[in-house]
This record gives C-alpha cells, structure tokens and sequence, in this order.
C-alpha cells in the first residue's frame, strides 16, 4: 500500500522532509485547509464503515504512517507543530474513541501515538518551573552577593579596628598619657 511505502520513506534519511513536502504539495493540489486533511478524514470514514466494507490493513496503514510522520523526527518542535495539526483535524479525539473498541491491531498502533505524544501542557509547566527556578537562582545570587560584599566590609573594618583603637581604648590611653605626664611633672617638681 501507499501508506506503508510513505511510512518506510519517512524513515530513510531526508526521507520524512519529501514526505513533507509532498503532502503540502497535495494539500495546494487539491485545496485542503490543512495538511493530512484528506488523510484523516478518509481514516475517520472508513472506520465507521461496516464490517463487509472495513479493510484492517488500511487502517492500521493509516495509523502507522501518522505514528511515523509525527514522531518520527527528532526535532521536538517539528514534532509539536505536526501533532498539533493532526489534532487540530480532530484527531487525538477520534483516536480516544477508538481506544474504547475492543483490542485489536489498530489499538495498538492507537496507543503508540497516544503514548509518544508530546504532552504540550507539560512542557509549558515545565518551561515555567524552570524559569521559576531561575529568577529564584538570580535572587539567591544577588543575596549571595550583598552577603559577600557585608563579608568584605566586615573584615575590611575589623581589620582597620585592628590597626586603629577603638575610642574606649583612646580614652584609657589617654587618661594612662595624662597620668604619666603628670607622674613626670610631679618628679620634676619634686626634684626642683
């Protein structure tokens, strides 16, 4: 089947981009909205066909081939921007309510995609935990700072306190000066 040549495409290198590109070119062709639109909405069509009707290996094609396109590259973003254009067709939703049928080789390939999406809002939560921890980061650095330049000062003032006494010691000098002059004077006069 097509899909499953695209599939194998899609993993050979530079491969995935053709496949891009050619489903964008067919998107212009033909005048989807979107690309995979046709994709998704003939999967969706022929999953609520009847069981004469119903073909396993188309299904299981097409939910392979969008497992593949979507997760497949190793650019998260790229990966992002094509689970959010299949989920802006609906798909994620569709694919929830085939969970709900009973297991067969479709659901695997269900629970694969469901399994490896990239989980947007967790991202986001984790994008502002992580700016959260860097504003605290920044704070805790700029507290650390003030606290080294406090550091600083201290030591640069106790060690001119080393140097320079204290006026408590001044004073005592002082009154200790004035006796012994006193103490020399009263020995001057005394020997006059």
């Amino acid at each position: 089947m097509a899909l499953d040549l695209l599939s194998a495409v899609c993993l050979i290198e530079g491969g995935h981009a053709r496949v891009l590109r050619a489903f964008d070119h067919l998107r212009r062709t033909i005048g989807e909205n979107a690309c995979f639109e046709t994709l998704v909405r003939d999967f969706v069509v022929h999953e609520n066909l009847s069981m004469e009707q119903y073909n396993l290996e188309y299904s299981v094609a097409c939910i392979q081939f969008i497992n593949i396109i979507v997760h497949s590259p190793e650019n998260i973003n790229l990966r992002v921007y094509l689970q959010y254009g299949f989920q802006l067709l609906g798909l994620e939703d569709f694919l929830t309510t085939l969970q709900s049928r009973p297991g067969d080789k479709v659901n695997r390939h269900v629970d694969a995609y469901m399994t490896n999406r990239v989980n947007c809002s967790l991202l986001l939560d984790d994008a502002e935990a992580k700016e959260a921890a860097m504003e605290e980061v920044s704070r805790l650095e700029a507290a650390l700072e003030a606290s080294e330049t406090s550091a600083r000062q201290a030591a640069a003032s106790f060690k001119v306190n080393e140097f320079c006494p204290s006026r408590a010691r001044v004073a005592f000098l002082k009154v200790v000066l004035i006796e012994s002059i006193q103490t020399v004077i009263d020995v001057v006069h005394a020997l006059m």
